[in-house]
């Protein structure tokens, strides 16, 4: 290990802040539906603020559809975390999931009831007028994946055989970085060519902005999983107890990857390399719209008191600032 240990202020690489100028109007539309089907939790101001950071150009009517899928994630995940020492009331099975990504897709409402029907109905509705069936059905494809991987429970990690390779594999669907990225397309309101995903080196750019995101949001969250909720899924604490290393070197080491990785992204995130005529303009918004959420990744969550407490173990999320809406 070096002398001098990388902490959070040390990431490199990252990109200007960008807002969207509809931040405000989104919001406001977004609380009011989510008061109204009760899915409005008291943290709500916290996590609302994070699509105007990812999708900084976004129309207003692509942002408000936006902020309210990440809404249902954010209190799908809140609701059900998997580290809550008590099984919650109404905990959706496979097969509920299953339903409302469904019914995000067509708009058929199950026979059976339960309190996540009304809101997914709500964000089909929202997105059935800026979208094609198909390209609902990929990004449910993708949001069923990530639901499926934030039901692996906390004591799989528990287990001596954990790695952290096997996490990071976890950690990559469960954080809801693939949704979000498929989410640009739609964001831009222009199609991307399925040529242009399914392009190696375009695969390799996705997946590292999945990894920046993922595990730089393992950083900002260790206070809160892993000393308020002793959780084990987190990189932080996976790698002080696979790698026997001190808070400090394993913050050490997060930030070295994902340091790593930002660089390697810049280095193949070149599309007028991998694409000629027509496809380099699709290929460079796309990769254009990564290099927001990598920027969005660092950004947002330094300006949220989601992740802030004068007990933060990060000097640099000590102070709560005034307001999230920013």
């Amino acid at each position: 290990m070096p002398t001098r240990l990388l902490s959070l202020p040390d990431i490199t690489g990252i990109g200007a802040c960008a807002i969207n100028p509809f931040q405000a109007q989104s919001i406001a539309a977004t609380t009011a539906i989510c008061e109204a089907y009760g899915i409005a939790l008291p943290a709500m101001q916290h996590y609302i603020t994070m699509s105007s950071y990812l999708f900084p150009t976004a129309s207003l009517e692509r942002l408000k559809a936006i902020d309210l899928l990440n809404a249902i994630l954010f209190y799908i995940d809140d609701m059900y975390d998997r580290n809550q020492h008590r099984v919650p009331i109404h905990l959706p099975s496979p097969a509920t999931y299953a339903h409302c990504v469904g019914l995000f897709v067509d708009g058929m409402l199950p026979t059976d009831g339960h309190h996540l029907y009304p809101i997914w109905y709500e964000a089909y509705r929202q997105f059935r007028d800026l979208s094609t069936r198909d390209y609902r059905q990929r990004l449910a494809e993708s949001l069923m994946t990530h639901l499926q991987a934030t039901q692996i429970p906390n004591r799989t990690f528990l287990q001596a055989t954990a790695t952290t390779d096997m996490y990071i594999a976890t950690r990559l669907h469960d954080s809801g970085m693939y949704p979000t990225m498929i989410l640009i397309e739609f964001a831009l309101g222009q199609p991307i060519a399925r040529d242009i995903y399914t392009h190696p080196a375009m695969q390799r750019a996705t997946e590292l902005t999945a990894l920046i995101g993922a595990l730089l949001n393992d950083l900002f969250s260790y206070e809160k999983e892993v000393l308020h909720l002793d959780s084990r899924f987190n990189l932080v604490r996976i790698l002080m107890d696979a790698e026997q290393l001190s808070f400090a070197q394993a913050v050490h080491q997060s930030i070295t990857m994902i340091n790593q990785w930002i660089a390697k992204f810049e280095t193949i995130a070149q599309p007028s390399v991998w694409f000629p005529g027509v496809q380099h303009a699709q290929a460079n918004r796309y990769v254009d719209g990564l290099r927001q959420q990598i920027a969005a990744a660092w950004h947002w969550q330094l300006a949220t008191n989601r992740y802030r407490s004068p007990n933060s173990p990060f000097p640099i999320l000590r102070n709560l600032l005034p307001d999230d809406e920013r």
